[in-house]
C-alpha cells in the first residue's frame, strides 16, 4: 500500500492578505545575512547584522508584517 506524503504547505492554513514584505535569513555563527523582497517579489534590501539576541532584537523591532524564512545549518568544521 503507497503511503500518502503530506507536504508542510499543505499543513499550514493559508492567509487572505497580501504579504507586505518576505525576510530570507542565513543565520551564521558570528553574521546572518539578509535578503528583503517586496510585495511583487523584488530585492528591497540585502545586508547582515550580528547574530546576538541584542542585535536580533534591534533588527526586528520595526518589522510589522511579513513572511520569514530561515536558513540555519550546520558548519562543516
Amino acid at each position: 500500500m503507497k503511503k500518502t506524503t503530506h507536504h508542510l504547505a499543505e499543513e499550514v492554513p493559508c492567509r487572505r492578505f497580501r504579504v507586505e514584505m518576505t525576510i530570507g535569513i542565513d543565520l551564521g555563527d558570528v553574521w546572518s545575512h539578509y535578503c528583503t523582497l517586496n510585495e511583487d517579489g523584488r530585492v528591497a534590501d540585502r545586508g547582515r547584522f550580528r547574530t546576538t539576541p541584542k542585535a536580533i532584537e534591534k533588527w526586528f523591532t520595526d518589522v510589522l508584517h511579513a513572511r520569514v524564512a530561515m536558513e540555519a545549518g550546520l558548519s562543516p568544521h
